[in-house]
Formats: C-alpha cells, structure tokens, sequence
C-alpha cells in the first residue's frame, strides 16, 4: 500500500511539472529542466514508466494517458510495453498500446512504437476509471 501511494504522488506531481512543460518545452523529445529534474527524483521505476508516457503522450498530442487501464505494465530496466493503455484526446478517450524503450538512465527513449485502437464509449469511462 505503501509503495502505491507513493506512485501516487509522485505521478500526481510529475502530471503538474508536466503539464507545465508541455507549454514551454514543445516536444517530449526535448524535455526542459525542470521535468528532467522531476525524473530524476524518482525511483528507477518510476522513472521508466513515466518517461514513456511522456513519449506516447508526445506522438499521441494527447492530453492524458493511463498506461494501466485495461492491462497490467511489462517492463524492466529500461524496456516498458503497456499493452492496455488509454489517452485522452480532445474530450474522448481512445485505446492505445505501445512499447518503449530508454537510455540506461531512462531520460532518453531510444525506441518507442504504438498502435491506436478504438475510441472508448462514454458509458465505459467509469468502469475503467477514466473521468469525462
């Protein structure tokens, strides 16, 4: 219960710092420093799986994704795939999967590759604990 919470929070402050830098830095590909600081705080874990989301993010243009939605994470040291994710777009939510890969310190991804799915119906968004 522990280690959930903090995964809790430290998503729920890496989502501020990011949302912050998607204004300034344009592209996950190049990250300000402020959000690279942010990683850098967290446990290897956590950083991995952040630094693809903010990949898939980045080739989605999307607002929001929940890598864990329809399926459990797989992932290693540096090698993460989400074969249940979702992102939000625009007001809607889409199924998407997607597998990465980072750098050893996981600050920079070194493959990244994902394939769209669905859009997910409205009456679905509660079960799957996905907010309008």
């Amino acid at each position: 219960m522990k280690k959930q919470i903090t995964l809790f929070v430290s998503r729920a402050f890496l989502a501020l710092i990011v949302l912050m830098a998607i204004g300034h830095a344009g592209t996950a590909h190049a990250l300000d420093k402020r959000t690279l600081n942010a990683l850098k705080q967290m446990v290897p874990e956590e950083q991995l799986i952040q630094r693809c989301e903010l990949e898939a993010m980045d080739k989605l243009n999307a607002a929001r994704i929940v890598a864990y939605t329809f399926e459990p994470l797989e992932y290693g040291d540096t090698k993460l795939k989400a074969p249940g994710a979702a992102y939000r777009k625009k007001g809607d939510w889409y199924r998407v999967s997607y597998s990465c890969t980072t750098s050893e310190d996981r600050m920079e991804v070194v493959q990244f590759s994902l394939k769209k799915g669905d859009k997910i119906p409205k009456q679905d968004w509660e079960q799957y604990n996905l907010f309008p």
